[in-house]
């Protein structure tokens, strides 16, 4: 498949795993974690998120050691965007640290696997 396929797959599990988990499965915990703070999702920096890191994972994990690079990639992504919140925001949940965090380097894991399993044995 051409680098454009392959970005696409990975592009949408990203969006589609991400809106389950922030829509559906963990919709209450930022709700109540975040409620002061988020008022409005604005769609067009997430875009830009999806798009960069769609990118970044066809990059740095499509190579024999995705598996590894996959999780480690989402741990290195999510902990820097969670621990300059807790460096900068003030009462920044630690528990939101900890969760996103966790939830960050398993999808990027899980995209990775689908999406090379998609790729290569499809």
């Amino acid at each position: 498949m051409s680098f454009i396929g392959n970005y696409f797959i990975v592009f949408l599990l990203l969006i589609t795993l991400d809106f389950l988990w922030i829509g559906f499965i963990a919709k209450n915990f930022y709700k109540i974690q975040l409620s002061s703070w988020v008022t409005q999702f604005n769609l067009i920096p997430a875009f830009f998120f999806y798009v960069l890191y769609s990118f970044m994972i066809i990059h740095f994990c499509f190579n024999p050691l995705y598996m590894l690079n996959s999780f480690l990639l989402g741990l290195m992504v999510y902990a820097s965007y969670n621990l300059t919140n807790l460096a900068t925001i003030k009462h920044w949940p630690i528990c939101v640290v900890v969760i996103d965090t966790a939830w960050g380097s398993f999808m990027t894991f899980l995209t990775v696997l689908i999406a090379y399993r998609a790729i290569y044995y499809a």
